[in-house]
């Protein structure tokens, strides 16, 4: 089974791609996106726990915005 990432990140916005709400968490100094149900609404500002299972995870240079990993 796959490994289980965890944390938690503070919701910066949100925007929508097709039928997924976007939700950009700021973790750090790091902004990652969060693809989700378009039924959920976060709040700007507000701490949202976060956790996924790693095979899910793709990962985009920020320059370019291709997809690095997988």
């Amino acid at each position: 089974s796959p490994m289980i990432c965890q944390f938690t990140g503070r919701v910066r916005t949100t925007g929508a791609s097709l039928s997924r709400l976007l939700i950009y968490l700021g973790v750090g100094n790091q902004t990652l996106v969060v693809a989700c149900d378009p039924t959920f609404r976060p709040n700007i500002g507000e701490l949202m726990p976060v956790q996924f299972p790693l095979d899910k995870v793709v990962l985009f240079d920020p320059v370019t915005e291709r997809a690095i990993f997988p």
